[in-house]
């Protein structure tokens, strides 16, 4: 090699691979910041699928009974809660005679749970249609 011909640089400088890892810490953060946001919004979605699975559940098991007009309650699996509220349904324009020997009565379940330290809930109303003597 003689002084006058110019040196082969091989590598990478320190100060490239520096900027390089800046740059790529710079575009991952965001991402990563973006996938943990995904992965809890996905977790709290799953909870309220099941929360509705469970109060449809109970929903389907109140109409296979007679109304019971206690309020009734219990804890589901997972840390969840449940209020259930069944009263006789009273409307000013309906007759107080009912129709065939059916009365409706109201129906409403609460399910609540805590996500994140924050108290969730799901609510469902509906009407649900017995006998007077109390059998569906």
């Amino acid at each position: 090699m003689s002084p006058t011909e110019p040196k082969q640089e091989t590598g990478f400088v320190l100060l490239e691979v520096m900027v390089a890892l800046i740059v790529a810490a710079l575009v991952l953060t965001p991402l990563i910041g973006l996938m943990t946001a995904g992965w809890n919004r996905q977790s709290q979605e799953m909870t309220l699928a099941s929360a509705a699975n469970w109060a449809q559940s109970l929903m389907v098991q109140q109409g296979a009974s007679a109304p019971v007009f206690s309020p009734r309650s219990g804890d589901l699996p997972g840390g969840g809660h449940w209020d259930l509220l069944t009263t006789p349904y009273s409307d000013p324009e309906m007759s107080p005679h009912s129709a065939g020997g059916l009365r409706p009565y109201d129906v409403i379940l609460l399910v609540s749970w805590t996500e994140n330290g924050r108290p969730r809930h799901y609510r469902l109303e509906t009407l649900r249609l017995a006998s007077d003597n109390g059998n569906e």
